[in-house]
């Protein structure tokens, strides 16, 4: 399910609804079993970090930079 997620959110921002509906999943149950640990992973990033329960909040793959 991890790695669907990340696919998902590859380029852009997408919405725990959007990200909810396209798995078939509860956004509640979706953000806590997935999102959350992939966050702390450091493998997604949030569009508004300072503010988690921003009503507009977004997880895309958090980008890798070259060194």
């Amino acid at each position: 399910m991890q790695q669907i997620i990340l696919q998902l959110c590859e380029r852009d921002f997408i919405p725990i609804q959007i990200l909810a509906s396209l798995l078939d999943r509860e956004p509640y149950n979706l953000r806590h079993r997935h999102i959350s640990p992939l966050i702390a992973l450091g493998m997604i990033e949030l569009r508004y970090p300072e503010t988690l329960n921003h009503p507009a909040q977004a997880y895309r793959r958090k980008q890798v930079n070259p060194a």
